[in-house]
């Protein structure tokens, strides 16, 4: 439907934490994992006939965020690197986490 409708697409990943709290997957694995989900997501897309003047789905294009409801998070790439700076300024970001 949002397709077809030519609705702007985000790509919510939810359950971040699981990666890291119940399969205690290293950053690398995580990684790759995301990665794949993405890629997948993104080739649904491209075989929808209107999905085809989509962009592709990317943390990089700020169309992709992530979240743990449980946890309380949801960040985009975008504003994970405004949290960095703001921090990264005081050099408190190490003290927080």
């Amino acid at each position: 439907q949002i397709l077809a409708e030519g609705l702007p697409l985000m790509l919510v990943l939810t359950k971040i934490d699981r990666l890291i709290v119940e399969l205690q997957l290293p950053p690398k694995d995580a990684y790759f994992k995301l990665l794949h989900t993405i890629e997948s997501i993104n080739q649904l897309i491209q075989k929808e006939p209107a999905g085809r003047r989509y962009p592709p789905l990317s943390p990089a294009r700020n169309n992709v965020a992530f979240s743990s409801a449980i946890h309380g998070w949801f960040f985009t790439l975008e504003s994970w690197t405004q949290v960095y700076a703001e921090h990264s300024r005081n050099d408190s970001l190490g003290e927080n986490m």
